[in-house]
């Protein structure tokens, strides 16, 4: 991934949510619900903001997101994104990741997903919890 987008072949994992490559992400891949960019995280669709991060000084929040790779030479494979608002968005994704990803697994099966979770601050990742309403599921 370092060496450039040309390398997007594939099924791949993403780690952080802010770079430009995972702006990239959010514009290559198909079926990504959400995003985030320096101030926010947003609908992909319409760019409505659904998470205001700044507004609350006690959590810190984060994406996970499963989409079809549909960039040249990657046959729709799987592409997927762990990151967040900062590094406690990021910490707390991973984490929630790793210890629910066989229940996310058995949830959306091959489906694709876009979901938000959010750390206290004073907490740190092993608070994680999913924000309520914020998922997104599209039917493979």
């Amino acid at each position: 991934m370092s060496k450039g987008f040309s390398d997007w072949r594939g099924s791949l994992i993403i780690l952080g949510a802010q770079s430009a490559k995972s702006i990239e992400f959010y514009k290559s891949m198909d079926f990504v619900g959400y995003g985030v960019d320096e101030d926010r995280i947003y609908n992909c669709d319409t760019g409505a903001t659904i998470i205001n991060p700044s507004s609350d000084t006690n959590h810190g929040y984060g994406v996970i997101v499963k989409a079809r790779n549909n960039t040249a030479g990657s046959n729709g494979e799987t592409a997927i994104l762990l990151g967040g608002f900062g590094v406690l968005g990021t910490e707390a994704a991973i984490h929630y990741f790793c210890l629910n990803i066989a229940s996310l697994g058995k949830e959306f099966k091959k489906d694709y997903f876009s979901i938000v979770v959010k750390a206290r601050i004073t907490g740190g990742k092993e608070t994680v919890t999913r924000v309520r309403g914020k998922t997104r599921r599209f039917h493979k």
